[in-house]
């Protein structure tokens, strides 16, 4: 028998567990079944494809409204009930009395959480007929089958990214699978334009989201071993954890995926990330050994972070240069790697930490997080390492070179001029008034006028004086652009 009889298309999220439920389930004596899964997961799909196979086997069934009441539909046909967890106690009473019945034909979609005391009692009496249907996360294999379906075509190489950086959580997967343009890879290996159209609808949840799950969310952002002191209990923190996981922004142990953690950086204000590093950066500092000579300069690095000046920060953690085995190690690769994800490059961020491997339990989790969020989460297993440690004009350097290669080329990518513009912020904040032929933002405005990009011209160019990029030798040449 064909589940998707009517030419639908079945929910993605544990494809193949979904296909068998929904058959088992309409052709059973009395269908009666309990779903779950969290925010945008293919509960209402999956409700579809039952009540197509239900009419497809003149099955009578009744879709649940606003006013049904569930007393007044005979056991013989069958109750279907999306949003279960959006109905009132009176509701839930009597859905949970037709539950009792084993006769009576049922069949509710639910989230996670909430998960008052009469929801909880129809989930335990349907399990007793049949194992819950749960739509958790995206599987390599349930992505495939969706690409398929879809006609979609991601390479492997994109599909780990993807995955990765998502943490499999169904509705940004979806999302970014849909969104995702093989074209865009080309010169844009680390998917950060699909990364920036995830990040704005993942802002806008936050933005309706209440403000203890929103303040959850943006702690464990920022640091996902933050203490939670300031939420009013374990079991308030526990309940917004729930409630994170239902409204697919959190994994079910509390953690953030890669992409929820840059999309928090990228939209929150900066008055509002420097008051959450404060909160984080209180913890951290209790962490420093003082028997190290490190211990001063990586004391104001957190500080200063935690003020939200990302370039001092960096600056003294690079000034700090820890031996191999200081006890200060773990400590500053997590701080590097924080700067430079915050900086909007999470594949520096990641070989921060292949350039200090950590054996520290909490920044082994912090630096799986990183190298997911880059895209290579096998790094964390590799234990490669590489020559030294990021330095920000070290990046701004190389960002540079890329950038120039890329201009020349007969049909320059647009990752040209956005590697350009990178680099001049980086090179200014490098604070380098070493010689240079000609200085970053000479060069990244050189391009965006060419490609008639004359607002960012000026911008760069305007942002490279007041940073007094390259010192003092640097600044006739810079008013001399910004004339012209």
């Amino acid at each position: 028998m064909t589940t998707t009889s009517r030419g639908t298309t079945p929910p993605f999220s544990s494809v193949r567990h979904a296909l068998q439920a929904i058959e088992t389930i309409a052709t059973s004596g009395s269908p009666r079944a309990f779903i779950v899964g969290t925010a945008r997961s293919g509960k209402t799909s999956l409700l579809r494809e039952i009540t197509n196979l239900l009419a497809d086997l003149e099955t009578a069934f009744t879709e649940y409204r606003p006013g049904t009441s569930a007393a007044s539909v005979p056991p013989s046909r069958v109750l279907v009930v999306d949003d279960l967890h959006l109905l009132d106690e009176e509701h839930l009473d009597q859905i949970g009395g037709r539950a009792l019945d084993p006769t009576a034909g049922l069949i509710v979609a639910s989230r996670p959480w909430p998960r008052p005391d009469g929801l909880t009692a129809i989930w335990r009496r349907l399990e007793q007929d049949a194992p819950a249907v749960v739509l958790g996360q995206l599987s390599r294999s349930d992505a495939l089958t969706y690409c398929q379906v879809h006609g979609r075509a991601v390479s492997s190489a994109c599909l780990t990214q993807i995955l990765a950086a998502t943490g499999g959580i169904s509705w940004l997967a979806t999302r970014a699978l849909s969104l995702h343009d093989d074209r865009d890879c080309v010169d844009d290996p680390e998917h950060s334009g699909l990364h920036l159209l995830l990040q704005d609808e993942i802002a806008h949840r936050l933005n309706t989201a209440d403000a203890q799950l929103r303040h959850l969310v943006e702690l464990v952002s920022i640091d996902p071993h933050a203490n939670l002191g300031s939420i009013e209990s374990v079991s308030a923190v526990d309940a917004l954890i729930a409630q994170g996981h239902a409204e697919g922004l959190l994994l079910r142990n509390g953690r953030p995926v890669p992409v929820v953690r840059s999309a928090v950086l990228a939209s929150t204000p900066a008055h509002r990330l420097a008051e959450l590093r404060a909160e984080t950066s209180a913890d951290r500092s209790s962490l420093i050994s003082h028997d190290d000579a490190s211990a001063p300069l990586l004391q104001q690095a957190l500080n200063v972070w935690s003020k939200g000046d990302l370039d001092g920060a960096a600056g003294l953690v690079e000034e700090a240069e820890m031996a191999a085995g200081s006890p200060n190690s773990d400590l500053a690769a997590d701080l590097a790697a924080a700067i430079w994800a915050e900086r909007g490059l999470p594949l520096i961020s990641s070989q921060s930490y292949l350039a200090r491997p950590t054996d520290d339990p909490a920044s082994s989790v912090r630096a799986l997080l990183v190298h997911a969020g880059a895209g290579f989460p096998d790094r964390f297993h590799d234990r490669q390492s590489v020559a030294q440690s990021p330095t920000t004009l070290g990046v701004a350097l190389q960002l540079f070179e890329a950038g120039l290669r890329d201009s020349v080329k007969q049909q320059p990518p647009a990752s040209a001029l956005s590697s350009l513009v990178q680099a001049s912020e980086l090179y200014s904040a490098s604070k380098s008034v070493g010689p240079i032929a000609e200085l970053p933002a000479v060069v990244a405005a050189g391009v965006a006028m060419g490609a008639g990009e004359l607002q960012t011209a000026q911008a760069v160019i305007d942002a490279a004086v007041s940073a007094e990029q390259g010192g003092p030798w640097a600044r006739p040449r810079l008013l001399v652009v910004c004339r012209c």
